[in-house]
């Protein structure tokens, strides 16, 4: 037992745990043996928890031990492992007052969590020492300090919990009421960027023009989507009636013969997208009936739904746009025009064909 109370006290943990192995059971031999393994495992920051474990399950009397229970728990702190330094207090906690020491523990832990960033567990720790202490200003510093870290990262959900958490210990509504802000403006830049033009629009317009996160400014997307409402007015969806013609004429003669109708299943879709620098991307489809052969009888007629789809850019609404196929579009004041047009003079020896569709969605 001396000889292994001297190396305990040297440092030279498995001197100190072969002579304890070797007292045999002799006094507390059994005790300073698991807690020298305690102290190694420590040392070598590796087993410190299981060794603590097979100390405490041996249930040895701990009432003359509480100094050096104290001291095993700062050697748990010392490796940042305060849910093994509070059991070491709390195992003695019936022997002495060890609140302090646990409420200093656990904001050690805290402390530890706020360093790597872990914000929630930092504050669920300096709940808990809250049965030891008086944690609350801590809580709401950490938890403020934690949403402030969040937003740095563009979190704003987890930053938004944690201003709640604060604000049961202090007051951070406004903090609360920056980070709702924050949500609308980055719900409103996503409809922006993904040509939602006319609900970004409403979003941005409910905000305070000098709101800015992450380089979206509210101020300036009001006014490029103001300086641009042509455009926003434009997006959505077209239907309506197209009237198709399809004209045969003699090579020889000159004489013409031809088919026309209405067709009410024509509709478009128009979409838009705004560069920072104002240049506007507009997209979409449009679908229209036009015929395709000319037949003298009209059982012989043959026709189509053709979908076409479209996408180019411009500042300025133009007044008609070729999307090929011989296919032109204009798109103003709520009304979307398309008109087609292909001429054949090489599919029959005796005649041209000429194909029309055009009409007004609204």
């Amino acid at each position: 037992m001396s000889a292994g109370d001297n190396a305990r006290q040297e440092g030279d943990w498995d001197t100190a745990i072969s002579e304890y192995d070797a007292a045999n059971g002799f006094g507390e031999a059994d005790y300073y043996g698991a807690y020298t393994r305690c102290l190694k495992a420590v040392s070598q920051a590796t087993g410190a928890s299981a060794a603590l474990s097979a100390l405490l399950d041996a249930n040895y009397d701990l009432s003359n031990h509480v100094d050096e229970m104290l001291d095993l728990g700062k050697a748990y702190l010392g490796i940042d492992d305060a849910d093994d330094a509070v059991r070491c207090y709390q195992a003695v906690s019936e022997y002495a007052d060890m609140s302090d020491s646990i409420f200093e523990a656990y904001k050690a832990a805290a402390e530890s969590c706020m360093n790597s960033g872990m914000y929630v567990s930092a504050i669920d720790i300096l709940v808990l020492a809250n049965d030891y202490g008086d944690s609350n200003d801590l809580i709401y510093k950490d938890a403020c300090e934690g949403a402030e870290k969040q937003l740095e990262q563009g979190k704003v959900d987890e930053a938004l919990a944690l201003y709640k958490t604060a604000d049961q210990y202090g007051d951070a509504k406004n903090n609360i009421s920056y980070c709702e802000s924050i949500k609308k403006l980055q719900s409103a830049e996503n409809d922006f960027k993904a040509g939602k033009l006319s609900s970004a629009q409403s979003k941005f317009n409910e905000l305070p023009a000098d709101l800015t996160f992450k380089d979206v400014n509210a101020g300036q997307r009001q006014e490029l989507l103001s300086s641009h409402q042509a455009f926003i007015d434009m997006c959505g969806n077209y239907s309506g009636s197209i009237h198709a013609k399809v004209t045969e004429t003699s090579k020889n003669t000159e004489l013409t013969q031809w088919w026309e109708g209405d067709d009410d299943s024509a509709t478009a879709e128009v979409s838009c997208k705004i560069a920072d620098d104002g240049t506007v991307t507009v997209s979409g489809n449009v679908k229209f009936y036009r015929y395709t052969k000319f037949s003298v009888i009209s059982a012989g007629l043959e026709g189509n739904s053709n979908k076409m789809t479209f996408s180019f850019e411009t500042t300025e609404l133009p007044n008609s746009v070729n999307i090929g196929d011989g296919t032109t579009i204009s798109i103003s004041e709520g009304s979307f025009t398309v008109n087609y047009y292909k001429y054949e003079d090489n599919r029959d020896i005796y005649f041209n064909y000429e194909y029309e569709s055009s009409g007004t969605l609204s």
